[in-house]
């Protein structure tokens, strides 16, 4: 169509990423079937969420332990409301997450229903903090980097054989 343009997304969507807290260095972490908390990060997968896009500019948060999306409690909206894993295949307004790139290179993910950023539950630096959301006060307790996952090579436990040499011959 002429005049149409499409936006192209800047994360891969077929890859998973590590979301890491700007503030403490910790991970999102999928708990369990539903619990989301904040761990040092590791290279489980309970730590790697795939974007999947939603709305215009929005994107679902997929778990890859459980394939489970990210989304807000009793779809809340207010301030303080937690942060939990719950059915992808629902795709509710509460999944929808948009990712705000700042001037640092992190990034704020931000509730696409109410605009209210991902939080760190009284900016804790502790391992098991959980995650809610709050108004966007431009703290560091609701910056978050995202880092690819190291793609695992399917043929790493099946080690090729080495080829022998053949002796040099002497002339």
């Amino acid at each position: 169509m002429a005049g149409k343009t499409t936006k192209k997304s800047p994360f891969d969507c077929a890859a998973f990423y590590t979301i890491t807290s700007k503030l403490s260095g910790k991970a999102v972490t999928a708990c369990g079937e539903s619990e989301v908390r904040m761990f040092a990060p590791t290279v489980e997968d309970r730590q790697q969420w795939k974007l999947v896009a939603a709305d215009t500019g929005a994107y679902r948060l997929i778990s890859k332990t459980t394939g489970k999306a990210l989304d807000i409690m009793l779809a809340g909206e207010n301030d303080g409301a937690q942060l939990h894993q719950w059915k992808e295949d629902i795709s509710a307004p509460t999944q929808s997450w948009v990712l705000e790139q700042t001037q640092d290179g992190s990034y704020k993910i931000k509730s696409a229903v109410s605009g209210k950023c991902m939080d760190i539950v009284d900016i804790s630096m502790q391992d098991d903090a959980r995650l809610q959301i709050w108004e966007d006060l431009d703290g560091e307790n609701q910056k978050w980097m995202l880092k690819l996952s190291p793609r695992r090579n399917l043929r790493e436990n099946h080690a090729r054989p080495k080829k022998k040499r053949q002796p040099k011959q002497r002339q």
